[in-house]
């Protein structure tokens, strides 16, 4: 849980929303670096905040299947990819992330893009209380966060993708020099 995470933020928003959530709970799993906790606190939140920190990989994946919105906000943006995303676009989990350019590919309607600075924590708020008041919106798009998983992310897919980049890059490599990358890859 990083800075860049935008995890104060996500709480803000998540704060904001808290009259229209009901009994909804904010968790934050993963290890706590350079986050200040007292935020929670501040925003009067601190009974719907469940922090369990670092957890093995079969709990995390318990969380991620028990949720029902997965906030993956991020910025500043280092060219990375987020794990967790694709686990949660793959779990058919409605997904709200920063408007930037790593996930500008997804569809507009299989994930949520917030704005990044102003409006971004009224955003977030506005989207919470949007798919906490429509659940049939909420497992809508999950489902179109699945499939979009199932045919645009598998390994096949990437393994494609990778090979293509090597054909257009090596465009005079022979067929053995094409299958050692293929086993590479």
């Amino acid at each position: 849980v990083t800075p860049s995470k935008r995890v104060e933020v996500a709480l803000r928003g998540f704060a904001a929303a808290r009259p229209q959530l009901g009994d909804s709970l904010f968790v934050i799993v993963g290890r706590r670096a350079e986050f200040d906790e007292s935020v929670i606190e501040a925003l009067g939140i601190t009974p719907q905040v469940r922090m369990p920190g670092s957890v093995p990989m079969e709990e995390f994946l318990t969380y991620l299947i028990a949720v029902d919105v997965v906030v993956n906000l991020r910025y500043p943006y280092g060219g990375e990819s987020s794990g967790t995303l694709m686990r949660a676009l793959g779990a058919g989990k409605a997904c709200l992330v920063s408007k930037m350019p790593m996930w500008a590919d997804f569809p507009d309607d299989v994930t949520g893009a917030m704005p990044v600075g102003e409006g971004e924590v009224e955003a977030l708020a506005a989207a919470l209380t949007q798919l906490k008041s429509h659940p049939e919106e909420r497992v809508a798009m999950g489902e179109r966060a699945r499939r979009y998983a199932r045919l645009e992310c598998s390994l096949e897919r990437s393994v494609d993708a990778y090979l293509a980049l090597a054909r257009q890059t090596a465009p005079s490599a022979n067929a053995d020099q094409l299958k050692a990358m293929t086993a590479a890859l």
